[in-house]
């Protein structure tokens, strides 16, 4: 294989499978943390970002079929980020993180989100577990 393509399978412990790969990018260590281990614990493969700059490169290099994006995030709003990945990837879904009021709803449907999420463990009403093998 070129050193240039990099194969689907990593080591144990990273990601695996961009289908089964979550990006998530929440500011908030400890919501982080939850999202992180309500993923794992369902069989997804958690790749973590800083920055909606960082979730977008990780989406666009094929690092994961899941988003899961604070409304509000350092570099720019979860909103934006949110309509940004739809427009560059369509196949992928995108959670928002925030405060679940009803214009916050409403914005989250108009910019493409599959849901707007008040507690980072509400994920698991909404992607289903994988087989853990």
């Amino acid at each position: 294989m070129p050193a240039m393509m990099k194969s689907p399978v990593r080591t144990r412990g990273s990601w695996e499978n961009c289908a089964t790969s979550a990006v998530v990018a929440l500011p908030d260590q400890q919501q982080a943390l939850v999202m992180r281990r309500a993923l794992q614990r369902m069989g997804w493969h958690v790749r973590e970002a800083e920055t909606a700059a960082g979730a977008r490169r990780l989406i666009r290099s094929g690092a994961g079929s899941v988003a899961v994006l604070a409304t509000e995030l350092y570099d720019e709003s979860g909103w934006l980020t949110c309509a940004k990945l739809k427009l560059l990837a369509k196949r992928v879904d995108v959670y928002l993180v925030g405060p679940s009021t009803p214009r916050n709803r409403c914005f989250a449907r108009f910019v493409g989100a599959s849901a707007l999420l008040a507690d980072p463990v509400e994920i698991a009403d909404w992607l289903r577990p994988l087989q853990v093998n």
